[in-house]
């Protein structure tokens, strides 16, 4: 089975030394090959892989959501 990759992020500077970030990433199954004969879900062609929000500053950074590790 294909796997492709969908990704979307930026970030936005709040200023005072902090920014606002967000990821997006899906992964998009080659459905000419998805059916019956492969066992794989035709209603499913998107799959998260990546997706989250985040605050950086002097203090670090805090990232919520769907991560890969």
């Amino acid at each position: 089975l294909t796997t492709s990759r969908l990704g979307v992020k930026g970030s936005e500077d709040l200023g005072n030394g902090m920014k606002a970030h967000f990821n997006l990433e899906l992964a998009i199954k080659d459905t000419a090959k998805m059916g019956a004969d492969t066992g794989t879900d035709l209603a499913a062609p998107f799959s998260t892989r990546l997706s989250n929000v985040g605050l950086s500053g002097g203090f670090g950074d805090v990232t919520l959501g769907r991560q890969y590790t």
